[in-house]
């Protein structure tokens, strides 16, 4: 964390895979969305021979490129904090109304809040310039609340890359990317006339939108524009493209990662359709961890079996241990062993998908399960109908039971940010090399900040505040304004209902849930 006035100048050794990154902030204390502002991509090359970098008095939106390589960056910003972000961190969203995008039927859209604006690379309608020849395009969903199903008018995309790892080449037409995914895409242009304009699109997967009869709404999403000229004898066409309002063809289309639409007229193709380009060996030693997700009003989590708690993002490192020396209330942590090859088993009973995304690992997805009622409407013993789905069976819900799964030799696609389906479920894959306390969580913002998240100590990281050793010039984080989340209620939750309307032992971690519930 760093203070208002304060600066601190971050120096590390890469030791990443190449591949594209992005950098962004995890804040509940901001007073307006902050966390809109403040992001942005990350780039890291094989080497830097050969690569040509702006120079430093070139405008912004040049850093966006570099040689045949186009960054663009989705953003959604959402300035209103009073009427949209608190009501929610403060008990949940149940309640909440918020007009524009909805819900697409029974859980199966990704976009469902309003929001003031959407832009590409800073901007509203942004323009790339690409010439005859091929491009990569490093494509990045940086918002806080909706997927984009991601297209460019007339052009087939070919997959090379997601979150970084490359991938065996796989041609679409339409890439849904949740928030956290990164897809790299080479496109190549041979146009025979001197000019061409198209519309890049990506579009939320709204009803108003992508419902057949519906006329389309291009403002449900950003559009950007894509000039093409056959060479730099030719000066670019400024003028907007044509057919702002058609629709993207979606019977017609390929479309990639989205295989739990509840759409079969679609040719939807699950991102486990990508095969990696990079192969990892597997330890000799195997085991799997169940994390359950309850939505009821705010978000619990139980983790292999144990009790459903709202994740509390604590006000203190997670690595530092009390003074009493004893974990922090109702913050969820999974400890790990190292040297195993672990399955981290996601169900969730939302009828919402959610994108999970992992911090100092990537994982193999090795499958991806949907649920089996479309509908999961229920009535409870009040008689009042609620929407929530079981959790689907270890042994039945996958390609193969979990112990079987677990042990596969085949690997699976490599990421760090996976869909988990609307009252489904995923397995996924790590090797536990990387001791530390790593974070992972639902990239909605306000699922984060209501309870969908938990923390994965591998080899038990926590230690004293006398060992940390933290680095000279470390921000103090004295803040001189007032924060707004400094209290950390807990509390046993009453009237939490599992997915068949029974009443069970939660925790609460939200104030306004302590002390309403309390």
């Amino acid at each position: 964390a760093i203070a208002h006035g304060e600066t601190f100048h971050y120096n590390w050794e890469i030791n990443e895979q190449p591949g594209t990154y992005w950098y962004h902030t995890h804040d509940r204390n901001l007073e307006f969305s902050g966390q809109d502002f403040v992001r942005g991509p990350l780039i890291i090359h094989e080497s830097d021979s050969n690569l040509t970098l702006p120079s430093e008095s070139a405008e912004p939106q040049d850093s966006y490129i570099v040689g045949n390589e186009r960054i663009l960056i989705f953003l959604d910003v959402y300035p209103n904090y009073v009427g949209y972000d608190l009501p929610l961190v403060r008990g949940g969203s149940d309640g909440v109304v918020f007009a524009g995008d909805s819900i697409e039927g029974h859980g199966i859209g990704s976009g469902v809040f309003a929001w003031t604006i959407g832009v590409l690379n800073g901007e509203v309608k942004h323009a790339i310039e690409v010439e005859n020849g091929e491009y990569r395009f490093r494509i990045i969903n940086g918002g806080s609340q909706t997927a984009y199903f991601f297209s460019i008018d007339g052009y087939k995309l070919t997959v090379v890359a997601s979150d970084a790892y490359p991938v065996e080449p796989y041609e679409t037409d339409v890439i849904q990317i949740h928030i956290a995914e990164r897809y790299d895409v080479k496109v190549t242009f041979n146009i025979d006339t001197p000019t061409e304009n198209v519309w890049i699109r990506a579009l939320t997967p709204s009803e108003q939108n992508y419902n057949d009869t519906a006329p389309v709404n291009p403002n449900k999403g950003v559009l950007g524009i894509l000039r093409i000229r056959q060479d730099d004898s030719v000066p670019f066409d400024k003028e907007d493209p044509p057919n702002k309002d058609q629709r993207v063809n979606m019977e017609a289309a390929k479309i990639l990662n989205c295989e739990y639409l509840d759409k079969p007229q679609y040719n939807c193709k699950p991102v486990t359709d990508l095969v990696p380009a990079v192969k990892r060996d597997l330890l000799d030693s195997f085991e799997y961890h169940t994390v359950d997700i309850l939505e009821d009003g705010s978000f619990f989590m139980s983790l292999d079996s144990g009790t459903f708690t709202q994740n509390l993002i604590p006000q203190e490192a997670i690595i530092l241990k009390s003074k009493e020396n004893v974990p922090i209330p109702n913050t969820n942590i999974l400890t790990l062993p190292t040297e195993k090859s672990i399955t981290i088993v996601l169900r969730t009973t939302s009828m919402m998908p959610h994108p999970m995304h992992l911090h100092g690992h990537h994982f193999e997805i090795l499958d991806i399960a949907v649920r089996a009622n479309p509908n999961c409407t229920k009535t409870a013993a009040s008689g009042k109908e609620y929407t929530r789905c079981p959790l689907l069976d270890l042994n039945t819900a996958f390609s193969e039971p979990i112990e079987q799964l677990m042990r596969r030799p085949r690997q699976g696609v490599l990421k760090d940010t996976v869909i988990l389906p609307a009252g489904g479920a995923v397995a996924l894959r790590i090797n536990s090399d990387n001791p530390g306390v790593w974070f992972l969580h639902c990239h909605i913002h306000v699922h984060l900040l209501d309870g969908l998240a938990l923390a994965l100590n591998e080899q038990d990281f926590m230690y004293s505040v006398r060992e940390v050793g933290l680095p000279q010039g470390y921000p103090s984080c004295h803040y001189r304004g007032e924060l707004q989340y400094l209290r950390t209620a807990t509390c046993d939750c009453k009237r939490v209902l599992n997915w068949d309307g029974e009443e069970i032992d939660a925790q609460c971690s939200q104030p306004i849930l302590c002390d309403v519930v309390g």
